[in-house]
């Protein structure tokens, strides 16, 4: 656990001039709950590992969505690709937020996070619709 020691000075309440200065701590490491592993179960760092896939599965569902001859079991394939994708990203979300202990819309790319997996859900909606 790394520390960091710094000096608080503060003034007692009703003495106006005298000041002292107390050693505070800070840590830079969250604390560990009980039941919690040192490291959190999902981080950014794991985040290409559930992208890649997800993404490969909408590529492949898209081309095969374009295909001008597409007989049923394609159809199924599309929306069993199209499926795992979005139900991969959710499961990285959910663990993400777990790992947080809260909604990950804080930073910048949290945000996009959502976004990225309700543009897939808004696009395989309105792709069974219009089918």
């Amino acid at each position: 656990m790394h520390t960091l020691a710094f000096y608080q000075s503060f003034t007692y309440p009703f003495h106006d001039k005298q000041t002292l200065a107390v050693p505070v701590e800070i840590s830079k490491s969250r604390p560990i709950r009980r039941g919690q592993t040192k490291e959190p179960p999902m981080s950014w760092d794991e985040f290409p590992y559930i992208a890649l896939p997800a993404a490969l599965c909408w590529l492949a569902s898209g081309l095969l969505a374009c295909r001008p001859a597409r007989s049923p079991r394609s159809i199924y394939a599309v929306d069993a690709l199209a499926l795992i994708g979005i139900v991969l990203f959710a499961v990285f979300i959910a663990a993400f937020w777990n790992a947080l202990s809260r909604p990950p819309l804080r930073t910048m790319g949290e945000t996009r996070l959502w976004y990225a997996l309700f543009l897939f859900v808004a696009g395989y909606v309105t792709y069974r619709r219009w089918r």
